[in-house]
């Protein structure tokens, strides 16, 4: 049986109690039933002139979108037909409650749709590319973030989207979540910086060859102008980066393992711009419950 509005009000009342018991029992109360409690607790929360309760109503509120969020996460992970996009977006609601991951869902169709009308089979994978690459920059009018500009916007799938900015980490996000759906073999590879996708093909991968490496033919910084990088340059590159990087750990990476090291990724890069929020104070159990529900490294 569903309480009453006095009885919620009185319920809810209970939060500016100062004894813990009290606040704990409440809190298991609505937990039981968070669809149901969930908006009355979020007008208090905004309504309440009480410190003591609103910090509590955020607690429950934050305990509340965990919840559901850890079950649509675990959705997406067990899920062999789930698709990046869709783990990319789920998580641009962590990091905003208040998205609208539809419309956001909506603006990928586009390009996707813009894309797909002008593929065809005939076509090799790099002129494949080169049509993402006109679609995506020309036809959609993408443009390029300067790099020391909306630095918080650097990971920002939602943001690349909505306002058609990129930057070298949203660039290689958006074209590996457009090439998985379009099987262009083109994947991410464990670049440091996350910002190059490979050309992979297996029937390569045990090839004697200096210029393939573990079936990575070549290599494409979409965020630049999408030439192919050849093999031993993207070494060098890495090189460069760090004379102790062992080039032989570059490889492609299976989305889902993507995924969680851009979500490691964008954490790093809040708490290195000194932002203590929710998205960083709940990061480890994310991490923890990512790992739990998907076996890293198993591919």
């Amino acid at each position: 049986m569903k309480m009453t509005k006095n009885e919620i009000v009185s319920l809810l009342k209970l939060l500016e109690d100062p004894d813990n018991k009290v606040f704990e029992a409440v809190k298991e109360k609505i937990k039981q039933d968070s669809e149901f409690f969930k908006i009355y607790l979020e007008n208090y929360h905004s309504l309440s002139n009480n410190l003591l309760a609103i910090q509590r109503s955020e607690e429950i509120l934050d305990e509340i979108f965990l919840q559901k969020f850890f079950e649509d996460l675990k959705n997406f992970l067990t899920d062999e037909n789930s698709h990046l996009s869709q783990g990319a977006f789920l998580f641009e609601t962590y990091f905003n409650r208040d998205l609208d991951k539809n419309q956001i869902e909506a603006y990928f169709d586009e390009v996707l749709r813009a894309v797909w009308i002008e593929i065809n089979d005939n076509l090799t994978a790099f002129e494949k590319i080169n049509i993402l690459k006109e679609v995506i920059f020309n036809k959609q009018k993408f443009k390029k973030t300067p790099l020391l500009s909306n630095q918080l916007e650097m990971f920002n799938v939602a943001t690349c989207l909505s306002h058609k900015k990129l930057t070298p980490v949203t660039a290689a996000m958006l074209y590996s979540m457009l090439c998985e759906q379009l099987k262009i073999p083109f994947y991410p590879l464990n670049f440091p910086s996350l910002s190059i996708i490979g050309f992979y093909n297996k029937e390569f991968e045990m090839l004697p060859n200096p210029d393939i490496h573990k079936g990575i033919m070549f290599c494409i910084f979409p965020y630049m102008d999408a030439q192919p990088i050849g093999i031993p340059n993207v070494k060098k590159m890495l090189k460069d980066l760090g004379p102790d990087y062992d080039v032989d750990r570059l490889s492609t990476m299976p989305y889902k393992e993507y995924l969680l090291e851009y979500f490691k990724m964008r954490i790093d890069f809040l708490r290195k711009n000194k932002i203590d929020n929710f998205a960083t104070k709940n990061s480890s159990r994310v991490i923890k419950f990512y790992e739990q529900n998907y076996n890293v490294g198993n591919y």
